[in-house]
């Protein structure tokens, strides 16, 4: 397996950096190629930010008011053979039951 690092793109109109609005995907997710992962806001306009690769998501930068500047690491892919298996669930926890101490018994 290997990574993809996804960098911001340069989005024209001068742009140096762009803030993220919102992440559509996070550590641990597995995203497939154009799929939604985060959306950005420009100085001009709003802007979807898709992958160019299917792959699981290794790491991202920042939250939702951080400014990204061009050209830096925004996602990073682990990307390959297995990358797209799912990640088992943890198991749920049993409720523990209650006790109450001798001789003061209780009614629920």
């Amino acid at each position: 397996m290997s990574e993809f690092v996804f960098k911001m793109p340069d989005l024209g109109e001068g742009t140096v950096d762009a803030e993220i609005v919102a992440w559509h995907a996070k550590p641990g997710d597995a995203v497939t190629e154009d799929q939604l992962i985060v959306e950005v806001m420009t100085t001009r306009r709003p802007w979807k930010c898709r992958p160019p690769v299917s792959g699981r998501v290794v790491s991202i930068t920042g939250g939702p008011g951080d400014k990204v500047a061009v050209g830096s690491t925004l996602i990073v892919f682990e990307v390959g053979d297995g990358a797209m298996a799912p990640v088992p669930a943890a198991r749920p926890r049993r409720p523990r039951k209650r006790r109450h101490p001798p001789g003061n018994a209780s009614i629920d």
